[in-house]
């Protein structure tokens, strides 16, 4: 089996500009989604920046003739295979789907790249493929889905997924990041200001357990009626992260990639308290 499986997407982009029958595109962007086995809320797929079925054929050409100009798939495939070299040889499937002009938040507070994982291996990236941004910032994005890649591989499934759960491995996959390329690359998103999270640490602690993923969903990225500060849940985890690396400097990368959720939970409740909390 090949280490890296490109998802081919010409066909769906062809298919797509046909004609502007906004309800014929959606079916085609729909059956394609189903295809690769995304699902995944829109709301969700909307802050990634993903492709519309308003979105003008004429636009979509030039973002498809874009990445085949740059040999934007081929860029991907060069980063994921010198972290295979280096940190695990975990097999991956990617697609490349496009952010279009009108997902202003995705191309300038997230410089124009965004991905996710699905079915334990499959990343799937966004890309707006024009101006200076969204070059570097590729290689953090790869990186920290293929943290994720690599935990999920490794790891048991879980089923349902803890509140908890989703903070270590967003953190893990952040740090994952800083350790790589150093900690002045780490997303903006791990960025809130320690002050902020000991002030909604408490909200954090008393769901730690929770699986309702609307609830989830809220506490990662914030907003809801505790008008949570953006990103939070991602700050959260990262600094979880970092202090639970600080505390065991004898751990590597690897060793932080094995780790269990219920590991580091354990490890809390052995303290008595979450370790966000001390300030020293």
């Amino acid at each position: 089996m090949e280490k890296i499986e490109i998802i081919d997407t010409k066909e769906f982009f062809q298919e797509l500009v046909i004609d502007d029958n906004i309800e014929r595109k959606n079916t085609v962007i729909q059956n394609f989604l189903k295809s690769i086995g995304l699902n995944v809320p829109n709301k969700i797929l909307e802050q990634f920046g993903h492709i519309q079925c308003e979105t003008d054929n004429t636009i979509i050409q030039q973002i498809y003739n874009q990445f085949e100009n740059i040999k934007l798939n081929l860029e991907i495939c060069g980063i994921l295979e010198k972290l295979q070299k280096s940190i695990s040889d975990v097999p991956i499937k990617f697609a490349l789907m496009m952010i279009t002009p009108e997902s202003r938040f995705a191309i300038e507070v997230m410089k124009g790249v965004t991905a996710h994982t699905i079915n334990k291996n499959t990343i799937i990236f966004y890309v707006y493929p024009f101006g200076n941004l969204w070059h570097d910032k590729l290689e953090e994005i790869c990186i920290h889905e293929f943290a994720h890649v690599i935990r999920n591989c490794r790891l048991d499934d879980k089923g349902h997924l803890t509140v908890l759960d989703v903070l270590v491995e967003e953190g893990i996959a952040e740090y994952t990041v800083g350790s790589v390329l150093g900690f002045n690359r780490v997303g903006i998103w791990s960025n809130t200001p320690l002050e902020v999270i000991y002030n909604y640490w408490p909200i954090y602690k008393s769901s730690l357990l929770e699986i309702d993923e609307n609830k989830i969903f809220i506490l990662l990225n914030g907003g809801g009626q505790q008008r949570l500060p953006i990103w939070l849940g991602y700050s959260i985890g990262y600094q979880l992260i970092v202090k639970y690396m600080e505390k065991n400097s004898h751990y590597n990368l690897n060793d932080l990639l094995n780790i269990n959720s219920s590991d580091i939970y354990s490890y809390i409740c052995m303290r008595g308290e979450l370790f966000l909390n001390e300030k020293d």
